[in-house]
């Protein structure tokens, strides 16, 4: 009897053994899934053009709240970093003032993704573009040059119906949702698009704003109204091609007004995908050509 307890014995150890072996191994492949999808390396080009001698200043980087560094006034920068797959954003700040900012949203998901930005620094925000825009936007109005500031001042919101401009001829219209709160941090939001007011939201309620812009980047603003004194804020931006609806959910708190995008991506950004993922797989393809030309004459 006491044989077939010790061998009952043997057995047990034997198996928690294993199954702890089988835990640690399990946990290792978690691990190295999550250090493979962190492997996908994000290539950042930065052109910082100077509008004016008033609103000539550096830019500090960030990548996700990160500060990855900066691009001199009139000068430009390449930076490298490792980021998971999926949405990022990325913000570029005045080095002298870090509430004059612009923002982009980017979706990584190759292994070697690349993206060229040319910022435009004004006295009030940073304006930012693909390069792909900016290029576009230069070869199609070569001759329309101003001296003046193009600054926009916050005006009251108004039942009036919003009218284009010669320059502002793109509609938009940004459908927001506001989370209730029962107890704290039930203010009002005011809305903008860059530094133009376009209404007011009333707590937990959803409200859809109208207004027109120009092609390109822009900035959506959310800030708690009636505070002058460092208000709870929230920021992002966008890229308009054509007249779109933008959907957003904003939850309010106590330091910030959190946002998050509901936006449905449209065909022609569809179409950029997939332009742009074919253009990335014809430039794999010519490195590794090249690799292979190179691993030939070695050998010869």
């Amino acid at each position: 009897m006491m044989k077939v307890y010790g061998k009952l014995v043997v057995i047990g150890v034997i198996m928690s053994v294993v199954c702890a072996m089988l835990l640690v191994s399990g946990c290792g492949n978690d691990k190295t899934e999550k250090e493979t999808k962190e492997k996908l390396e994000l290539t950042i080009n930065v052109e910082n053009k100077e509008y004016s001698a008033e609103s000539a200043y550096d830019v500090r980087v960030y990548l996700d709240n990160k500060d990855i560094g900066k691009v001199d006034r009139g000068g430009s920068n390449t930076f490298k970093e490792n980021v998971t797959e999926g949405k990022h954003v990325i913000r570029f700040a005045s080095e002298e003032d870090d509430s004059i900012d612009g923002e982009r949203n980017i979706y990584v998901e190759y292994i070697d993704e690349e993206v060229d930005f040319v910022l435009t620094c004004y006295k009030d925000r940073v304006n930012v573009k693909l390069k792909e825009e900016y290029d576009e936007e230069t070869t199609a109005k070569p001759t329309e040059q101003t001296t003046e500031q193009p600054t926009e001042q916050p005006t009251e919101q108004t039942t009036k119906p919003v009218q284009p401009t010669q320059n502002n001829n793109t509609k938009i219209t940004i459908n927001v949702k506001c989370v209730e709160n029962f107890i704290f941090s039930t203010y009002d939001v005011d809305v903008y698009v860059d530094e133009k007011k376009v209404g007011t939201l009333d707590h937990g309620s959803t409200k859809a704003f109208e207004t027109f812009v120009t092609k390109g980047a822009h900035s959506i603003k959310f800030v708690e109204a009636d505070e002058d004194d460092d208000p709870p804020t929230g920021r992002i931006g966008i890229n308009v091609s054509e007249s779109k609806a933008f959907n957003y959910k904003i939850e309010c708190f106590s330091t910030e007004i959190s946002v998050e995008d509901l936006t449905p991506a449209s065909e022609i950004e569809k179409k950029n995908a997939q332009k742009k993922q074919q253009e990335n797989n014809k430039t794999k393809k010519k490195k590794h050509k090249k690799k292979k030309q190179k691993k030939k004459k070695k050998k010869k």
